[in-house]
């Protein structure tokens, strides 16, 4: 066989195979978040919305978990409208992703990085915040809030009128806290609590 003849049949071959090559999981994941999750979550997962959490860094099985509540529904979820859009909740989205594309987003995610929200807290609340973490949260949630390791997601650098949701979701039974969480927040004050969430969403560094 002829050398160009050769090179051109091996070129179109290597050229096929790789277009029949199916995509990687990663980029898969990033296709599904600019489609599916990036308008309201924002890019990689930093949302710019106070209402919606930050998911950039949010470890693979924990996302893998969240997903699981959201689409059986023992996670509520509130409506969200963006711009252009029809109003939705994450209990309709995942119930309308495939557990392969869940598993890509969930990949995806955990490889981003969290950037901390910048918003302004009450320094004196912070400071009081401190104290109530240190004796009520740091067991489960270390480093502050930044550990995001079994079953509690991270809290550091978070939306604060995300937490205070979630917090009146978990004391009005629409979400339910871990045993151990469900003990601590009996114990905490409303001004306690109040504190603990400023403390969080002041740790951006």
């Amino acid at each position: 066989m002829h050398h160009k003849t050769r090179y051109f049949l091996t070129a179109t071959l290597a050229g096929l195979l790789l277009l029949a090559a199916p995509c990687s999981p990663a980029a898969d994941g990033a296709r599904l978040a600019k489609e599916k999750c990036e308008r309201c979550h924002g890019p990689q997962g930093n949302s710019s919305e106070p209402e919606v959490p930050i998911i950039a860094g949010i470890p693979r099985d924990y996302f893998l978990d969240t997903m699981k509540k959201f689409r059986s529904g023992e996670r509520p979820a509130e409506r969200f409208e963006t711009k252009g859009h029809r109003p939705t909740d994450m209990n309709e989205i995942a119930k309308a992703l495939t557990r392969e594309q869940i598993r890509a987003l969930a990949d995806y995610y955990a490889a981003q990085t969290f950037r901390p929200a910048r918003q302004a807290v009450d320094p004196a609340l912070a400071k009081k915040g401190a104290r109530v973490y240190r004796k009520r949260c740091r067991r489960c949630h270390e480093d502050n809030g930044r550990s995001s390791e079994g079953d509690a997601g991270r809290l550091a650098g978070q939306w604060l009128p995300y937490l205070s949701a979630q917090l009146d979701k978990f004391l009005s039974g629409r979400r339910k806290p871990t045993r151990k969480m469900a003990r601590q927040l009996k114990k905490l004050s409303a001004d306690e609590r109040k504190a603990v969430l400023h403390f969080f969403a002041s740790q951006v560094d």
